[in-house]
């Protein structure tokens, strides 16, 4: 994952296995604590 300093909000989308469209999750603030809560979120959904 690399992390653009220079935006304020990072955009969340997520590629189910397959060829589907990817799914948009909303944006979140671009800080190391929304990213860490992001990825703790999506390991208990997707783990």
């Amino acid at each position: 994952m690399r992390r653009n300093t220079h935006k304020d909000t990072i955009a969340v989308a997520i590629a189910e296995p397959g060829r589907s469209e990817p799914l948009y999750e909303g944006e979140i603030a671009n800080t190391s604590l929304k990213i860490a809560k992001l990825v703790g979120h999506l390991n208990k959904r997707y783990g």
